[in-house]
């Protein structure tokens, strides 16, 4: 959650909303990119609110998938951000939640990379295989299949 903590750089007002104060650390943030001629990336955690659902099978597992109003201070995040990328492993939650389950056993550990939001374009998904042994990842050249239809 390293990015809410730009906020802290910032000197603003008393009284200043959350959102305001992260809107003017990253601006100030972005000038000192521009000035210096580097690019940043920004890791931001989920709400605490998303775990708490009831995972009793498999499919609940998609409950878990990230989504833009999921994201810890969405609203101040996403209106600066130029890119937003997500990362979601279905076999580490199964592994987690229903480690006794059969269909955990036998499950690929694929890694979905989310482009939740880009400037100029479309949003979509990519698939991986992980390998946890080597933390590496294998594209997987077949369609994956998704609620969203993006592949």
């Amino acid at each position: 959650d390293l990015v809410t903590m730009v906020k802290d750089f910032a000197s603003v007002a008393n009284g200043v909303s959350l959102a305001n104060q992260m809107e003017f650390a990253i601006n100030k943030l972005n000038a000192m990119a521009k000035e210096l001629g580097f690019h940043y990336i920004g890791v931001a955690q989920l709400n605490r609110t998303v775990e708490s659902d009831k995972i009793i099978d498999i499919e609940d597992i998609d409950k878990l998938r990230p989504t833009r109003s999921a994201i810890k201070n969405s609203g101040a995040l996403l209106e600066r951000t130029r890119y937003c990328i997500s990362l979601f492993r279905k076999k580490f939650y199964a592994d987690t939640y229903l480690p006794d389950n059969p269909e955990t056993q036998e499950m690929d550990d694929i890694i979905e990379v989310g482009l939740m939001k880009q400037n100029n374009g479309v949003t979509a998904r990519k698939y991986a295989r992980f390998d946890g042994d080597t933390f590496s990842i294998t594209p997987v050249i077949e369609q994956q299949s998704d609620n969203t239809g993006a592949a």
